[in-house]
């Protein structure tokens, strides 16, 4: 019984070798009995000298058409399900970028962010991760030194009954003017890995760029913010 259970896992082991998976970037393929080396003429065996006839030119011929493994471009993409690290761990990695290649910028400059913005024709269009980005790297410049203005603050906090506010997006509540020298901004591109963020530093006066860098931020952590897909414009 225990002979027999050896033979039959014998024989699923050579038919699981002898079947090429296509799924497999490493596949196996025939190779080509033109790279078989010949026999020679002559062979000692056992001490003896053996003349290999036209069978056994044969069979060594078949015997080199074996199976090697060649790459093949896989079929589909792995993609994590799981990741480490945030949003905010990327914007800390672009903050320490734009600060490493800046040019011409003081600590005295001040330094407004807005939103990273969808690269499209309109260059008009942001979302969640947009917003995000812009927000988490506005407290990573600042934490490395950088003379941030946040000119979302309003003039007066509001005191409501759910809270107290000092934050604003409508344009009536906020200053007419900015004291900024500089803005950062930037544009988020789609690929099948994620997203490319191209951020700048741009000088309002003569739009000249002090700073720039480049980021790619992974799929699945796009995804967690959006679900749906990866620039939505609302």
């Amino acid at each position: 019984m225990r002979g027999l259970l050896i033979c039959m896992m014998a024989l699923l082991l050579t038919g699981c070798l002898a079947s090429p998976d296509w799924s497999d970037p490493f596949a196996s393929v025939m190779s080509n009995k033109d790279d078989a080396k010949p026999l020679p003429d002559n062979m000692q065996v056992n001490g003896r000298t053996y003349t290999p006839d036209s069978r056994d030119r044969a069979r060594h011929q078949q015997q080199a058409v074996t199976q090697r493994p060649v790459w093949r471009q896989p079929q589909h993409r792995f993609y994590a399900e799981t990741m480490h690290k945030s949003l905010a761990d990327y914007a800390e990695q672009l903050a320490m970028q734009l600060i490493k290649h800046a040019n011409g910028i003081s600590s005295a400059s001040r330094i407004g962010v807005v939103s990273f913005v969808a690269f499209d024709a309109s260059l008009q269009n942001t979302s969640v991760v947009g917003n995000q980005l812009a927000e988490y790297t506005m407290v990573q410049l600042q934490q490395l030194g950088v003379n941030v203005v946040d000119f979302k603050l309003q003039d007066g906090i509001a005191v409501g009954r759910h809270g107290d506010i000092v934050l604003s997006r409508d344009e009536d509540d906020l200053a007419n003017e900015l004291a900024l020298d500089y803005v950062l901004t930037g544009t988020m591109i789609e690929n099948p890995r994620g997203l490319t963020i191209n951020a700048r530093i741009a000088h309002l006066d003569n739009k000249r760029l002090a700073s720039s860098a480049t980021l790619q931020i992974p799929r699945i952590v796009v995804e967690q913010l959006m679900p749906d897909s990866y620039v939505a414009a609302d």
